[in-house]
């Protein structure tokens, strides 16, 4: 499953972040930290999660940061559907 991010930004974007929106704000996604997800940087700011289950399902959001500011996507709504 891939959430689709498209960044474009003058002065170009020093990093691409990618949040879980919680009822208690926004929960960075961790890059890096298992082979569960992939992406979601400047050069890939697309985010790819392997194996979707249920508990993958809500909402996500992008963000892009440069030199100007942070800017933010609108909300994803990620539904699994026929994970075990």
């Amino acid at each position: 499953m891939t959430l689709t991010c498209v960044v474009s930004a003058n002065p170009s974007a020093t990093s691409v972040t990618w949040y879980r929106v919680t009822n208690s704000g926004l929960e960075p996604i961790v890059v890096g930290s298992s082979s569960k997800y992939s992406g979601g940087s400047v050069a890939t700011p697309s985010l790819t999660l392997s194996s979707a289950v249920d508990s993958d399902q809500g909402t996500y959001r992008c963000t892009a940061t440069n030199a100007a500011g942070t800017g933010s996507s609108a909300n994803v709504v990620l539904n699994v559907e026929g994970s075990e």
